[in-house]
């Protein structure tokens, strides 16, 4: 699937609306339209800078993934030796926020969760 199309579906999926989901829309649909290799560059660069400001707002993942509790059970090692054990909680949307931020490909991360 297109990065395009994997935002898009994400979008309507939730049925989110913020002040650049409109514009965003319209620049995916340009895109599909234009001609010329310069108007693509130059529509591909906002799309970049408008999908950023979308899937990485709090609203956005609130939305998207949830408030419900992951807990992250895990055990520290010291040479080879147990030195603690840790639990930490999130909520969903915090969680797959900060995983959203440490992907390479942020919108390849969305897509399994469409």
């Amino acid at each position: 699937m297109k990065n395009e199309e994997i935002l898009k579906k994400a979008i309507e999926k939730l049925g989110f609306r913020s002040e650049h989901t409109d514009e965003y829309l319209r620049i995916i649909n340009d895109i599909n339209i234009v001609k010329t290799a310069t108007e693509v560059i130059f529509l591909a660069k906002r799309l970049d800078e408008l999908v950023f400001l979308i899937i990485f707002s709090h609203n956005f993942a609130k939305a998207f993934w949830g408030e419900d509790i992951i807990i992250e059970r895990g055990v520290l090692e010291k040479n080879g030796n147990i030195s603690s054990e840790y639990e930490n909680k999130y909520k969903c949307w915090e969680y797959h926020l900060q995983q959203l931020v440490l992907e390479e490909d942020p919108i390849k991360y969305l897509e399994k969760f469409i």
